[in-house]
């Protein structure tokens, strides 16, 4: 969206992320960026790049058997998101460990909005990864 305005804040329009050096966008940021896929992998979530995006999170979804699936998707892709701005905005130097450790911590924070018994799980998933 910013390159469409005009608004050039980072030298050029290649994932920040990895040393790929394909284009940004949602799909390479969030799905087929090598870094992108070691989170999610991670998190023990696969994704059918064949599908589109709404039919992708369905599947991977159905696939998982966490009740709390989508919570944790939008703290992951969240996450991802937030990497990828502190590389460009601030100078930050992307790594797994330090993703892992903002989406721990956030996920921590985020305990609150689940019920007692599913922030249990959550918790005791948390602790297994």
């Amino acid at each position: 969206m910013l390159r469409r305005r005009n608004f050039n804040i980072q030298a050029g329009v290649n994932c920040v992320l990895c040393a790929s050096g394909l284009e940004e966008d949602i799909y390479h940021l969030l799905f087929d960026c090598p870094f992108a896929t070691r989170c999610w992998h991670k998190l023990q979530i696969h994704w059918d790049l064949s599908l589109g995006l709404h039919d992708r999170i369905l599947q991977a979804k159905d696939a998982s058997m966490l009740s709390f699936f989508m919570e944790i998707f939008l703290i992951a892709a969240w996450e991802i998101w937030k990497l990828r701005n502190a590389v460009i905005f601030e100078g930050v130097h992307p790594t797994f460990h330090l993703w892992t450790v903002r989406f721990r911590d956030q996920v921590q924070l985020q305990l609150h909005r689940f019920k007692h018994d599913s922030a249990s799980l959550v918790r005791t998933w948390l602790t297994s990864l």
